[in-house]
């Protein structure tokens, strides 16, 4: 581990940053075993990898050096050394991190370690790793720190992408030292000197940190002043209190131009000391700037009861509405008990100038009123701002009643077919307004959820005290009727003083979960999808790739369907103006501009501020939902139990998952009733790479108490091995070579006949193993010269004839039932047989001589081609068959019912009434041709052709899990109740809330146990002696 020669106390803080840097790694990391790293000794590091000293980099006082080395001076001072290439992805840096520890012997299980030879993906030491960047310039070091530090305590990034990644594992890496934790504590408490007067303080950074403020004040047409007033700067950091004398030195000047030519753009800086990213933003031109602040008269402010922040509407009198202004929806200023009727008024466009008694000043908003960071449409802005003054949620406005709280946290944009405008023409805005969700935990309106439930800090404090600390952000959710937002607060926490979004997901983890069910969408730390795409998802079974076409397909219907009720209004407009219903208006004499404003296109942002869904974010959505819903398939799946085993090996949905090591083999478990006991995947179909499944079952049923299955039909490996020689050259031509004598008999059946299968070595010792029916018979279909012989049907309805004995007594029902309904002449047919019959393998000595009577039959008969009905190879398969039939591997076993068959109910033949018409439906128990149907159904499971591990499992156990579902849906057992949908977390919390609440499950055949017997599916199963496949979910 890097810096382990600082001894314990980089030991003492490594164990409260060990969980840290472990979810850097994606590696789990249990809070037992974080308090273990912090209680480890000088002796345990001593034992690691000493990459470097702090004793050469400590000062008199104890505290490192800042100043750079001579060789961070040289990349620092020379920027054609520096590396100037697109940053790399985290996954991509973690990979070339975990080959350099592994080239050089390390233990990549060490999240420091690995973290040490992470590569900075910003800045002047890009390229670098987080260890170089430590040994060579403390100072940066604790900038970078110190930025983070206030980013969090003002609940904003200032940083994305791949920056933002490098950034955050970079800060985790360094403050696992002890000396840069205590290096960052002590220029925290160190006191600074103060300037004689404010005009005299000194700028303190960037190019200009030799500069006064006065200076800065008196050349601000260098723009300096205006990137400064324009940026998003931290409460109490230098850059903050230089833009609030810039403010008030502004506000002196009000006769005088506003010197302030733009405002904070879209994204904000990354780091407000950094002269890297304050020289690009210099040599913007003014022109390219816009103005993000409200401008207000200049009376305005004196007027009581109206706060700065309010946007004014100037009298009649005094402005005229400029032609293709906006409109918002304004609070009537009459009081009423509940929510406030609201009236379109015309608003002033902010890209024209419009008259006015009073010149118009720019006020910037207070801080927790502040809309410029919202990713939204201006008017979409104006009427959120509007929904949430009328219900007394916006910072400021008056508090509003409503009587019992009805009211909906869902607000709904008004119809703008229905909306007086006047002798204005309708206006786009109005129909681009999408609907929002409130998400305030901490107000009011949630009181009743709240209940007594105290929320919870962020941080963990012990005694949090959750407050509303601003207005918050909106976030654009995808849904399937279009995208919407989710207006959520700022919160702060009294006790530790920090600041963040109600709509983290680290936070959201912390609620009780009746918050989170409250919440129409999942949300990660930088998009959101509603839980409508990922219910179709999971219920369709479609690609992600569909399903992101589908979803945008809808989106972009509504925005055309918009559009045309916009141009629907206009012609209603013109229409009656025109005097076409009988009476003209006179709104066109009226109005200055009779030219309808542009719609706009689907993704412009000052319109309709459309999105679109990738197919790559639907995966990493899927993904998340399936490691959510994974706990609960995997206990439903250990939950499963059968008498009857039916198993079988396939290649089909294999192929599609991309693997290093080769192909693999897909092997499932099947109950008498078709469904899923265990499904794992192999890479090697040997009965030794089933020895931890079949261990793992046995330890299912131990700890349940439940009877083992008895009988098990596999596809292969049935009995003890046995060796058949090769066929000497025309021996197939004779029939003797055919002939079962007794000498043949005696070797097959003589000595020890069971195999020593996975089955029955780890699962169960007096297990009954047999051969399935249907691979026998294909292998005697295989052996025909094609397909399309004229003998070859033929010969496969005579050849199953012949393994198949039909229950007499149910033929005979089965005939009165026809004869019953008037079907004359009473011959059932095949399929009527299969479905209402019995049937019966017959016992071995039986069985050989009906089976050889068809071969005898169809030995050397040709077509009238003269092309043989039998390949030479014949004869072999043969032999090895009938070892397999004599040794009563394809036998129905002697039971007391007789014939392994489970009752499913009667019908009534054609729908005839009467007794006389019902019949029985016969299910086979034995076999293993169901699942030959499973696996059609697998390989349309996965979606593509190739896909990654982590999507194959994802899909795999989704697909496991829903055919268990069907399967019991399919069963219709009498006093079984099942849910309409499928949805194992959603099934597993609503027992546990009705056991709670009433005593008893809703669903108590999907009750899932809590104990968790440790067993893996799919590609998580590890075979004995093989490596296991891996599932990087981190990187999705």
């Amino acid at each position: 581990m890097d810096g382990q020669s600082a001894g314990s106390t980089a030991a003492a803080f490594m164990g409260s940053r060990a969980a840290d840097c472990a979810v850097v790694l994606g590696i789990n990391v249990s809070p037992a075993d974080c308090v273990a790293a912090g209680s480890l000794g000088t002796d345990q590091h001593a034992k690691k990898i000493q990459f470097f000293s702090w004793e050469d980099r400590k000062g008199p006082r104890g505290y490192l050096y800042q100043d750079p080395t001579d060789e961070a001076k040289l990349l620092k001072d020379n920027p054609s050394l520096q590396d100037k290439s697109a940053p790399l992805r985290e996954d991509r840096v973690k990979e070339n991190a975990l080959t350099v520890v592994r080239q050089r012997g390390g233990d990549v299980t060490e999240p420091a370690e690995v973290l040490g030879e992470y590569t900075l993906q910003f800045g002047k030491y890009k390229g670098k790793s987080f260890r170089w960047l430590l040994k060579n310039d403390v100072g940066y070091t604790t900038y970078l720190i110190k930025h983070r530090e206030k980013e969090e305590a003002a609940g904003v990034s200032t940083t994305e992408g791949h920056y933002k990644a490098s950034l955050l594992s970079f800060v985790g890496y360094a403050r696992s030292f002890g000396e840069i934790e205590s290096l960052c504590l002590y220029e925290s408490e160190k006191p600074t000197a103060q300037a004689a007067s404010e005009d005299d303080q000194l700028v303190g950074f960037g190019n200009y940190a030799k500069s006064t403020w006065r200076e800065v004040w008196d050349n601000r047409a260098d723009g300096f002043a205006s990137f400064i007033l324009r940026t998003k700067t931290h409460s109490g950091s230098r850059m903050y209190r230089l833009q609030q004398y810039l403010r008030k030195k502004e506000s002196v000047s009000v006769s005088s131009p506003p010197v302030l030519a733009s405002s904070a753009p879209d994204e904000a800086t990354m780091m407000d000391d950094d002269e890297e990213l304050e020289r690009p933003m210099l040599s913007i031109t003014p022109s390219k700037l816009q103005v993000h602040s409200f401008a207000v008269p200049v009376a305005a402010a004196a007027i009581p009861g109206v706060s700065p922040g309010a946007k004014t509407v100037p009298p009649p009198a005094l402005s005229k509405p400029a032609s293709g202004t906006t409109a918002e929806l304004r609070a009537s200023p009459v009081d009423a008990p509940g929510r406030k009727r609201k009236t379109p008024v015309p608003l002033e466009d902010s890209g024209k100038d419009v008259p006015s008694a009073q010149p118009f000043v720019p006020v910037p908003l207070r801080c927790d009123q502040d809309m410029t960071s919202w990713s939204c449409s201006q008017h979409q802005k104006l009427w959120m701002r509007t929904e949430l003054q009328d219900l007394g949620l916006w910072p400021g406005s008056p508090p509003v009643r409503n009587p019992g709280n009805a009211i909906s946290l869902w607000c709904l944009p008004p119809q703008p077919q229905l909306l007086d405008m006047g002798a204005a023409l309708p206006s786009p805005n109005l129909f681009q307004l999408h609907p929002f969700f409130i998400w305030k935990p901490e107000s009011d309106i949630m009181v009743r959820l709240r209940n007594n439930c105290i929320l919870p800090c962020l941080h963990g404090c012990p005694y949090p005290n959750v407050v509303s600390a601003g207005v918050g952000r909106p976030r654009v959710i995808v849904g399937t009727g279009g995208q919407y937002y989710i207006m959520s607060s700022r919160l702060c926490c009294k006790a530790c003083r920090r600041f963040w979004f109600a709509d983290s997901p680290r936070w959201q983890e912390k609620l009780p979960k009746r918050f989170t069910n409250l919440l129409p969408a999942f949300l990660t730390y930088k998009k959101a999808i509603c839980k409508s795409v990922m219910d179709e998802l999971r219920r369709t079974g479609h690609s992600p790739g569909d399903m992101a076409n589908q979803v945008n397909e809808l989106m972009q219907l509504k925005y055309e369907r918009a559009h045309l009720a916009y141009l629907h209004a206009i012609e209603s407009v013109r229409e009656a103006e025109a005097g076409v219903y009988g009476q003209r208006t006179i709104g066109r004499f009226v109005r200055k501009e009779n030219t309808p404003r542009d719609f706009g296109p689907y993704g412009e942002k000052d319109a309709w501020c459309g999105i679109s869904v990738s197919s790559y974010y639907l995966t990493d959505c899927l993904l998340d939902e399936f490691r959510r819903q994974e706990p609960a398939m995997s206990k439903l799946l250990q939950g499963t139990f059968g008498q009857v085993f039916r198993s079988d090996h396939t290649r089909k949905v294999a192929q599609k998952v991309t693997l290093a090591s080769g192909a693999m083999s897909s092997y499932a478990i099947m109950n008498e009733n078709w469904l899923i006991v265990s499904w794992v995947m192999v890479q090697s179909e040997s009965e030794k790479s089933l020895e931890t499944m079949y261990q793992g079952l046995a330890k299912r049923y131990s700890d349940t108490g439940v009877e083992k299955a008895g009988f098990h039909w596999m596809d292969r490996d049935c009995c003890a091995p046995f060796h058949i020689p090769n066929c000497i050259p025309d021996e197939h031509l004779h029939w003797d070579a055919w002939k079962s004598t007794p000498l043949i008999v005696a070797r097959a059946t003589s000595g020890s006949l069971a195999n020593t299968c996975a089955s029955r070595a780890h699962f169960n010792t007096n297990i009954a193993v047999k051969l399935d029916l249907f691979h026998c018979l294909r292998r005697f279909s295989r052996e025909c010269t094609s397909e399309h012989q004229p003998l070859f049907s033929t010969f496969c309805q005579l050849l199953s004839a012949a393994f198949s004995v039909v229950d007499q007594e149910d033929l005979k029902r089965l005939q009165e039932a026809y004869e019953f309904c008037g079907i004359h002449p009473a011959n059932p047919t095949k399929q009527h047989v299969r479905q209402h019959c019995r049937i019966k393998i017959p016992q071995p000595t039986e069985l050989l001589d009906r089976v050889e009577k068809v071969l005898k039959h169809f030995h050397l008969a040709t077509d009238p081609n003269n092309v043989q009905l039998f390949r030479p190879s014949m004869l072999k398969m043969w032999r090895i068959q009938r070892v397999h039939i004599l040794r009563g591997c394809l036998s129905d076993p002697e039971l007391s019912e007789g014939i392994m068959y489970r009752f499913g109910g009667t019908l009534q033949l054609n729908h005839v009434p009467g007794e006389g018409a019902k019949v029985p439906n016969w299910i086979p128990v034995r076999g293993t041709s169901q699942q030959e149907g499973y696996h059609f159904h697998q390989a349309k499971w996965i979606t593509g052709t190739q896909v990654s591990t982590e999507l194959f499992q994802a899909q795999g156990m989704t697909g496991v899990a829903r055919w268990n579902y069907q399967r019991l849906v399919d069963l219709k057992q009498p006093g079984v109740i099942l849910p309409a949908v499928f949805d194992p977390e959603l099934v597993a919390e609503l027992n546990s809330a009705t056991n709670r609440v009433t005593g008893q499950e809703k669903y108590p055949v999907l009750h899932s146990s809590h104990r968790d017997t440790g067993e893996k599916f799919g590609l998580e199963y590890t075979e004995p002696g093989c490596r296991p496949v891996p599932l990087d979910w981190d990187k999705h």
